[in-house]
């Protein structure tokens, strides 16, 4: 079952779809109109509640609060669970993805989170790569789709002929075999670098398996994502 009560939202269903929007300066309100109706729930980080778009309306608004205006949040959103989540040791898509995995959540779609500073997204990467293996976390941004990929969590993904394929390793070597690519690699080990970067997709499924460590896998799709 999935509802919304005086303590905000819950699901027992066995697939539950969340969109959590950060609040990058690259903010991007096509994404959120295209990706937020298909959501089971959405999840709006402290200042982003203000930027969502008409139409687009979050069920928790969490953070430290310390880039929102509440009473203006609060009367805007009349329905949403307001949840002030403080810890120094852990930034708020950390925090939201903890408490959305803890409500029910088995999929999560990441808007707004990317772009801007580059020290914010990386940490927001890092965030990906500590938790993609307890559940599917997909980053959109700039017509692109992002994942960490290891052994415990392999990717399928369905992609349009020229799509642009690039695995990047994460904190160190990693073994990959990639096919549906235009150049696939076979037990290929990667190393920080421009290797992995700019390959193409031949259209259809791209199977991706890391046997060691793991990647980023970076897609430009150039239709919907």
């Amino acid at each position: 079952e999935k509802v919304m009560t005086d303590r905000g939202f819950h699901s027992t269903l066995p697939s539950v779809k969340a969109v959590i929007v950060a609040d990058s300066p690259e903010f991007e309100q096509e994404t959120l109109l295209r990706e937020c109706p298909r959501a089971d729930v959405v999840i709006a980080l402290d200042g982003a509640a203000e930027k969502l778009p008409a139409g687009v309306t979050p069920a928790i608004i969490c953070g430290d609060f310390d880039s929102i205006n509440l009473s203006e949040a609060k009367r805007r959103f009349p329905g949403a669970e307001f949840l002030f989540l403080e810890n120094q040791y852990a930034n708020d898509l950390e925090k939201a993805l903890l408490l959305i995995k803890e409500r029910g959540a088995t999929e999560v779609v990441l808007c707004c989170a990317l772009g801007g500073r580059v020290d914010q997204s990386m940490a927001n990467i890092s965030v990906m790569a500590r938790y993609h293996g307890e559940l599917p976390i997909v980053a959109l941004h700039g017509g692109m789709s992002h994942r960490v990929v290891s052994r415990r969590a392999p990717a399928r993904v369905v992609l349009a002929a020229g799509d642009i394929v690039s695995t990047i390793p994460l904190g160190g070597p990693a073994t990959v075999t990639i096919t549906g690519v235009r150049y696939p690699l076979a037990a290929q080990e990667l190393r920080t670098g421009s290797l992995g970067v700019g390959n193409e997709a031949i259209g259809g499924e791209v199977l991706l398996d890391v046997e060691q460590g793991e990647v980023l896998l970076c897609c430009v799709h150039r239709g919907d994502t």
